[in-house]
């Protein structure tokens, strides 16, 4: 009992320093805190306190509490800890606030939550998280004890249980549970992850282990706003060239308005400001609170820009910061956004390959500002499986919580990639990936994350719109080829088909292309040129005809579907690991049957349907190593 009364001192004598030394300041703008610090991790038998900069998850508390023991990466231990996602877990903050305006808004702001939590401030239900690509912002001026303590709650429930009690539900209703229900046994995965919205990959899958965690991608923050009016997340910008040469150019936004007008300046307008840095261009729209997003000029007929390049294509990626000022009354500042914007138009060409001979089908290529662009790419999937994972091998040393994005990004740049394509199962990154995208010039093919709601869809879209380096959009990835070749049941089994179009055709495409489009904005279509970028139904996918066809083309993955593939998204080739990535693996480096290719770990490991099979029909037409006597050292020749 004491020594917890001493963890708890400490931890708010800690959290007082912090978060004090913030909310006293006193400024106009608004201001984002992070609850950075120290958090209590805490099941029915363990409580144990962390710090964290950037993210806490179940798993890798574990691993750090255990002295790097619990390591999931190591051996089986996919399997064996388990148990860890069977539980649920809750995350507790300590914090004081010392001041604050009585006249400022303080919301509580979450984002990339894992999964099924409620929110608890102060003993008071906030509400409860079920998507974990939504973000979610609470008002708690009135919950708030002032130079007294707080405690932030987020009981989470496990994802696996949830997912087969909402199995089970529409078993009892007799509703059809859309396939897959279960993985593979090769995956050592979890059932049902379709049914609940987080990061399809960690219930298993074919590249990957499986590890369903619950937690937090970043951790929550305050919004202290001085005049109860701020900035949202959305904010979509609309490029156009008003000419064929790209010689003029011509830009609107839509930016989202969150909050209400202070009391003492309900008679007056809120105005947006906006600048242009690199091109000295001001704009200026006032406007009532009867909107949300308000669409504004920023740029009009102007010459000598510079045009934002794919990496390796003419001058390259060139941003023009556009700063946006809010204010009340009298031109008071009371929020400011910065962005960085590229003026680039994209095309995906799909012209008949010769129009004598339309059996030869469509090219599809893609121009950047008119030019054709030969793509060289690869997939992008999540580079960790763990928000907490901080402490690991090559050890984050800066303040950076993407650092290892961004350095994963930069290497892609520097082998030659000029594409990326954020495949499916995995997650929709932070915007600070996006942002190094757009820098180094790197094009993205954004896949919706697997079976994305319309409400998902539209803020993501909204989110990620200004980025340059985003040139399509994709609604799926091998959903349509799953049902095609039968993967879940018979091959193009009608009702799967039907639930196929009404998913992805009549809603998900749809939505895509409205948001994209900004149709909400009736005056911008009467006079803008903006080329909106193109939403490609399913991956694979045959492109126009799959339009055409309302997604129920032909399997667009049959091979005499075309003489030659037009643009490959998708391939690779299976290898066994390199001998540092597999004694990272290994618990026991110096034992021999740990290095056994097709020995019973690396069995474990192997989660192709065929297992080995297709290694060892390649090593038949591959002469074996010279020397043999040393298997570690052959390893991998």
């Amino acid at each position: 009992m004491m020594s917890n009364f001493i963890q708890y001192f400490f931890l708010i004598f800690y959290n007082f320093i912090y978060i004090s030394t913030v909310l006293s300041i006193q400024n106009i703008e608004t201001k984002w805190i992070p609850l950075i610090g120290n958090w209590i991790i805490s099941n029915q038998t363990i409580s144990k306190q962390i710090y964290t900069k950037f993210g806490i998850d179940s798993y890798s508390t574990q691993w750090i509490i255990d002295n790097n023991n619990n390591n999931p990466f190591i051996d089986d231990n996919d399997v064996k800890l388990r148990w860890i996602a069977y539980d649920n877990w809750t995350f507790t903050k300590i914090f004081i606030i010392e001041q604050f305006n009585l006249n400022n808004t303080i919301e509580l702001y979450i984002d990339g939550i894992d999964t099924f939590c409620e929110i608890i401030l102060n003993n008071h239900l906030l509400g409860v998280t079920e998507n974990s690509f939504l973000s979610y912002t609470w008002k708690i001026n009135h919950l708030l004890n002032l130079k007294r303590i707080n405690i932030l709650e987020i009981k989470c429930i496990s994802t696996v249980l949830i997912a087969k009690k909402k199995a089970e539900l529409m078993k009892v209703r007799k509703k059809m549970i859309p396939p897959p229900f279960c993985w593979p046994s090769r995956f050592h995965g979890e059932c049902h992850v379709n049914l609940v919205r987080t990061t399809q990959s960690i219930f298993g899958w074919d590249w990957g282990l499986t590890l369903p965690i619950q937690g937090l991608w970043t951790l929550p923050q305050l919004v202290v706003s001085p005049s109860g009016l701020r900035f949202g997340e959305r904010f979509k910008f609309y490029a156009y060239s008003q000419h064929d040469q790209f010689k003029l150019w011509s830009a609107e936004i839509d930016v989202e308005i969150v909050g209400n007008m202070p009391s003492y300046d309900r008679l007056s307008k809120a105005c947006i400001y906006s600048y242009i840095e690199e091109l000295n261009v001001f704009g200026r729209k006032c406007f009532g609170m009867e909107n949300e997003m308000i669409t504004m000029e920023v740029l009009r007929n102007q010459s000598k820009v510079k045009l934002w390049w794919p990496i390796g294509t003419e001058t390259g990626p060139y941003l023009y910061t556009l700063v946006l000022y809010l204010t009340v009354g009298s031109n008071k500042i009371v929020d400011k956004k910065e962005y960085s914007i590229g003026f680039r138009e994209v095309e995906l060409i799909e012209d008949y390959v010769d129009s004598s001979h339309i059996e030869l089908g469509r090219t599809f290529y893609f121009k950047i500002n008119g030019l054709p662009i030969f793509i060289t790419g690869a997939n992008w999937i999540p580079a960790r499986y763990m928000p907490g994972r901080q402490y690991i091998l090559m050890h984050n040393v800066t303040n950076d919580r993407i650092w290892l994005e961004k350095r994963l990004l930069r290497s892609a740049s520097l082998s030659g990639i000029n594409l990326i394509r954020i495949w499916g199962g995995g997650r929709y990154e932070d915007d600070e990936f996006y942002k190094e995208a757009d820098r180094l010039g790197l094009m993205i093919w954004h896949d919706m994350i697997n079976d994305t709601v319309e409400k998902e869809i539209t803020r993501q879209i909204s989110r990620l719109h200004y980025h340059p380096s985003i040139i399509v959009w994709s609604t799926d990835n091998e959903v349509k080829q799953a049902i095609a070749n039968g993967w879940y049941g018979p091959p193009m089994d009608s009702t799967l088909l039907s639930i196929f179009k009404s998913r992805f055709v009549e809603s998900i495409f749809n939505v895509i292309n409205d948001e994209e489009n900004g149709r909400s904005s009736a005056r911008r279509w009467e006079t803008s040129k903006y080329k909106p970028r193109r939403c490609l139904i399913s991956s694979p996918g045959n492109g126009y005809l799959t339009e055409k066809f309302k997604g129920l083309d032909p399997d667009p993955d049959v091979e005499s579907n075309y003489v030659l593939g037009r643009f490959i998204s998708e391939f690779g080739i299976q290898s066994i690991p390199s001998p540092l990535a597999w004694a990272r693996s290994i618990s026991n480096i110096s034992n021999p049957k740990q290095w056994d290719v097709f020995g019973s770990l690396m069995d474990h490991r192997q989660h192709h349907q065929l297992g080995h099979q297709m290694l060892r029909l390649a090593l038949e037409y591959i002469t074996e190593p010279a020397n043999r006597q040393d298997p570690i050292r052959n390893y991998s020749r």
